[in-house]
């Protein structure tokens, strides 16, 4: 995917999901992340893994046992910010309606 200018004219946007194992109480539960970007889904997502991999490094507590980027149900690009928000929340919706948790950004 060819990077564009954050925010600035011609940039595009995606609307990318992650997903987190996540260990509670015992049981194991997938949490999945809408998220929409202008950065190339890849590079943001990398963005997802430095953040937490911080996290751990400062001792806070993070229990997140895996992450993974949905691949196949990345969105876009779309021409504006308004769209690709648009259908972030279609797909968090989506995604919900199916019986799963979800966070958005």
């Amino acid at each position: 995917m060819e990077r564009s200018r954050r925010g600035g004219a011609g940039s595009r946007y995606w609307v990318y999901v992650s997903s987190l194992e996540r260990d509670g109480r015992g049981t194991r539960r997938v949490v999945y992340y809408v998220g929409s970007s202008s950065l190339p889904v890849e590079e943001r997502f990398r963005q997802h893994v430095q953040h937490h991999a911080g996290r751990r490094r400062r001792g806070e507590a993070v229990h997140g046992v895996e992450m993974r980027l949905e691949r196949e149900l990345t969105l876009g690009p779309f021409r504006t910010r308004a769209r690709a928000e648009k259908e972030e929340r279609r797909m968090a919706m989506r995604l919900v309606r199916g019986g799963n948790a979800v966070r958005t950004g």
